[in-house]
């Protein structure tokens, strides 16, 4: 009988731990989905229950309940997006976003957002964290387009998350989780001025994104893309906040590769939001939205600097 080696009993020890490791992870994305798809079903009962047979239950930061009847409010917006992605190395990755949020008619400012910075680190197996800080100007009167715009308000918003990507030749399919701490400046609707303080609240999203090549090339360039993403953000501290509910974010689009490093998309919003301070009144809007995606990296400057060394 032949007597196991080192070398071998050492490939059979690898092997046992490679396949430990794999095992694990598939118990990871099994348990990833299934929290992803619990939390979707649980956000979207949460939101459903507040409005029902058209009235509209919420609970005041006093503790009451107000019973109301629901109002929808129909409006019109267009987006238009900068975002920046550069490759640090392997491990490190900073976004960039810079927007312009309008009304259609009157075309007037709703929202700028100058800008959301947020750096990711690969954890490897298509998982990533992230921390970051976003900068908005809310332009007052916010919901109210045919009203002259008064004032910008700040809002401050540092951010935490996570994302779990899986990728094949022409699928990509990402859970995004974000945590956002929401200081928004006080203002004074009376006097149309800025004042002392702010207002905290904390809200959570959850998005999942599926991505499909309708035409695949060996880069970006040429390559055209079909995007869906369904999201929905829950205020989980809700401060001067009415609504447990905030709002709900269905995407539909297509993007293309101008160039290695440069890809357009454009694309269609289905946004439904909860008025935060008018009980039953909820906005129901139709947004284009065009973003430009730059993709740059540190890792080729890099390495060419020190071939030159």
């Amino acid at each position: 009988m032949k007597k196991p080696t080192l070398h071998n009993s050492a490939t059979l020890v690898h092997k046992n731990n490679r396949h430990s490791r794999h095992t694990r992870l598939n118990t990871m994305k099994k348990i990833a989905l299934l929290a992803s798809v619990s939390l979707f079903f649980a956000f979207t009962n949460q939101a459903t229950a507040q409005v029902d047979g058209g009235t509209n239950v919420v609970k005041l930061p006093s503790g009451d309940k107000q019973v109301t009847n629901t109002t929808i409010i129909p409006q019109t917006q267009y987006w238009l997006r900068y975002y920046n992605k550069l490759q640090i190395n392997d491990k490190f990755m900073l976004h960039t976003e810079l927007e312009d949020r309008r009304y259609f008619k009157p075309n007037r400012a709703y929202q700028t957002m100058l800008p959301r910075i947020h750096l990711h680190y690969f954890m490897g197996s298509g998982w990533e964290v992230l921390a970051g800080f976003a900068y908005f100007t809310n332009t007052q009167p916010t919901n109210t387009p045919h009203q002259a715009s008064t004032v910008n308000v700040p809002e401050l918003r540092p951010m935490v998350g996570f994302e779990y990507k899986q990728i094949n030749k022409r699928f990509e399919i990402n859970h995004r989780y974000w945590m956002e701490e929401r200081f928004q400046h006080n203002y004074n609707s009376t006097s149309l001025e800025l004042s002392k303080g702010y207002q905290f609240s904390l809200r959570g999203r959850y998005r999942f994104q599926l991505q499909y090549a309708l035409i695949r090339k060996e880069t970006a360039k040429g390559t055209l893309r079909f995007n869906f993403s369904e999201e929905i953000f829950i205020n989980i501290y809700k401060g001067a906040i009415i609504n447990t509910f905030d709002q709900n974010r269905i995407f539909l689009g297509l993007n293309y590769g101008l160039t290695r490093n440069l890809i357009l998309e454009a694309g269609w919003y289905k946004i439904y939001q909860a008025s935060a301070t008018t009980v039953g009144t909820y906005y129901n809007r139709d947004v284009i939205r065009v973003t430009l995606t730059h993709n740059m990296s540190l890792k080729k400057t890099i390495k060419k600097a020190a071939e030159k060394e």
